[in-house]
C-alpha cells in the first residue's frame, strides 16, 4: 500500500500479525473477548510499539490492554508481529517503597564500607 504527498508516491509500512497457540489458549481461558483482540490488533498496526520492550531482550514487548498484560514479539524493522501470550495484569504493590528501601540499604552499605 502507498499514499501520495505533494505528488510522490510514499510507501506505507506492512504489519504481519500472528499468534501462537498459547496465546489462543490464554485469551479463551481469561475469556479475552473477539471485540478486544480486535481492537488489540487495530491499535498493534497503527503503533506496533505501543508497549515497553523487554531490558534483557528487545524483541519481546509488554503491554497493558483491556486489563491484561499482552506478550508479544516483533522483528526489528517493525514488519511482523507474534502474540505469544495472555495474562491478567496485576498490579505490583510496594514495587516503588522495595526499589526505595533497597536503595537506602545499599548506600547504608556503602558508609559502612567507608566507616561513615
Amino acid at each position: 500500500m502507498a499514499y501520495k504527498k505533494g505528488g510522490a508516491v510514499l510507501p506505507t509500512l506492512t504489519l504481519q500479525i500472528a499468534m501462537t497457540r498459547r496465546f489462543e489458549l490464554d485469551c479463551a481461558l481469561y475469556g479475552l473477548t473477539e471485540e478486544a483482540l480486535l481492537r488489540a490488533r487495530e491499535i498493534l498496526v497503527a503503533d506496533p510499539a505501543v508497549g515497553h520492550p523487554y531490558v534483557d531482550n528487545v524483541a519481546l514487548w509488554s503491554w497493558q490492554h483491556a486489563g491484561y498484560d499482552v506478550i508479544y514479539a516483533i522483528s526489528g524493522d517493525f514488519s511482523k508481529l507474534v502474540l505469544l501470550e495472555l495474562r491478567p495484569h496485576v498490579e505490583v504493590p510496594g514495587k516503588m517503597i522495595e526499589r526505595i528501601l533497597s536503595t537506602i540499604d545499599r548506600v547504608n552499605a556503602i558508609k559502612r564500607l567507608f566507616g561513615i
